[in-house]
């Protein structure tokens, strides 16, 4: 079976589409024509012949075939499946970045999108269940919502790390990639026992860091369930490039119809920072990394 040998399990708001539009013009890599199979959450019970027929039919000779689906973070049935399914060998890319800074670019998006109607303070704080409620009207699954959650990385890496050697994983630093994508790319593919001498492209599509406000257009591009089929088949029938270059001009379109983004608060930044202090010491020894960087000084 043509299955994948790596997958990327996120986070959400790290530069996982910028890794997709990068390696699936690698000749020796293969990603499926939509970024986000969600397999492991929302098919499963299709099995893997439906998987690799509706994903990965078109492999041919490519060493690398991957699956980069952030939702694979906040799962906690994923690592087992993946596991049970591709089995102990396949190699995990985590994409990791400031987890106050990837809490706020979540809310941003989701916000942009007309599916958050509370300010940043409130979103944060309600119950689980409100939380569960509102992922599932949006995204028909429950871990949308998840933006402090879903930033406690240690908590997902433990669970991986229940079914797979941390010599099978990869960790990759969202600040340090994004500021010089050219000397940590060649990284993840050595990581990828892929050949680092094909030249790439770089100005690829890339998620904007925070986004603006939300609009009505928003509302209509990103909730209506017809356009999103159709956007899904557009992207199914058309090449990397041409992908990349129309999301580069939804966003340029949509950019014009919303408000500018809001800064987040100075007490809730510093609020955040003590709430994450522990949760970043836990993680150091667990990826090996100095994440100076992500604490304020």
């Amino acid at each position: 079976m043509n299955l994948p040998n790596f997958i990327c399990p996120g986070a959400a708001r790290s530069a996982t589409t910028a890794l997709y539009y990068l390696l699936i013009q690698h000749p020796q890599i293969f990603l499926p024509a939509i970024k986000e199979t969600r397999f492991f959450t929302q098919d499963f019970e299709k099995g893997l012949p439906w998987y690799e027929q509706k994903h990965y039919a078109n492999v041919k000779d490519e060493i690398a075939i991957g699956d980069i689906s952030p939702v694979y973070l906040v799962d906690d049935r994923c690592p087992k499946r993946i596991h049970d399914a591709l089995g102990a060998d396949i190699k995990l890319v985590f994409m990791l970045r400031n987890p106050v800074e990837r809490a706020y670019s979540h809310f941003c998006m989701l916000q942009s999108h007309n599916f958050e109607d509370l300010p940043f303070e409130e979103a944060i704080a309600i119950s689980e269940d409100d939380r569960i409620e509102k992922s599932l009207k949006h995204y028909h699954h429950k871990y949308g919502f998840q933006y402090l959650k879903e930033s406690s990385y240690s908590h997902w890496i433990e669970s991986y790390l229940k079914h797979f050697e941390k010599e099978q994983m990869k960790f990759v630093i969202f600040e340090e990639f994004t500021a010089d994508t050219k000397a940590h790319l060649p990284e993840i593919l050595e990581f990828l026992e892929i050949n680092g001498s094909h030249v790439f492209e770089y100005d690829v599509y890339k998620n904007p860091k925070t986004v603006s406000g939300s609009s009505k257009m928003n509302q209509v591009f990103y909730g209506n369930a017809l356009l999103k089929k159709t956007r899904d088949l557009i992207q199914s029938k058309t090449s990397w490039k041409t992908q990349s270059l129309l999301k580069k001009l939804k966003n340029r379109f949509l950019s014009e119809k919303n408000s500018k983004a809001a800064l987040m608060n100075e007490a809730t930044s510093d609020q955040l920072y003590n709430y994450f202090e522990d949760e970043i010491k836990r993680l150091e020894p667990l990826i090996n990394k100095d994440l100076a960087l992500w604490k304020k000084t």
